[in-house]
């Protein structure tokens, strides 16, 4: 079963992909040619403006796909990794020490409550209005998905 969950989750995800990312070429829908009016380039002129492919412009020193973040990065990536795990570890360590003394006190508290979390709402709340289309099909294919996931689930530890 969780062979067939998994499976149907990567072709959902691939497929929101292939559909958000329309019919490539910088992701717009005009298939890089440029608009011809005012204001826009010149027809013909597409996205890559006529300077060469990637590799070309950096003389053969592009990526060739071959490696793994870690090695083209000379192990960085590692350190941050640990670097999080420490941070995440660090976390929740003062979390079960706030929740073994709840009587300590605060050293960070939230100023001007209720308006900074209120204007910190509001920001969120335009940002999220000017997300794309595409973003909010996958939202709310993702969000479909998680509510079959919660409900099967359930269920079963009902039937339990």
């Amino acid at each position: 079963m969780s062979k067939i969950v998994l499976g149907s989750l990567l072709v959902l995800t691939l497929a929101t992909g292939v559909v958000a990312q329309g019919r490539g070429r910088g992701g717009g829908v005009g298939g890089g040619h440029g608009s011809g009016g005012s204001g826009g380039p010149p027809p013909g002129a597409g996205v890559d403006r006529g300077l060469g492919n990637a590799s070309g412009r950096s003389g053969g020193r592009s990526d060739d796909g071959l490696s793994n973040a870690s090695t083209r990065s000379n192990g960085r990536s590692d350190a941050g990794l640990e670097r999080a795990r420490r941070a995440s570890s660090n976390l929740r360590h003062a979390d079960d020490d706030l929740q073994d003394h709840p009587n300590l006190p605060r050293a960070f508290r939230t100023p001007w409550v209720p308006w900074v979390p209120l204007a910190s709402a509001g920001v969120s709340f335009f940002l999220m209005l000017s997300l794309p289309g595409a973003t909010w099909l996958r939202l709310a294919i993702w969000m479909a998905i998680g509510l079959v996931i919660y409900g099967l689930y359930g269920r079963k530890a009902k039937s339990v």
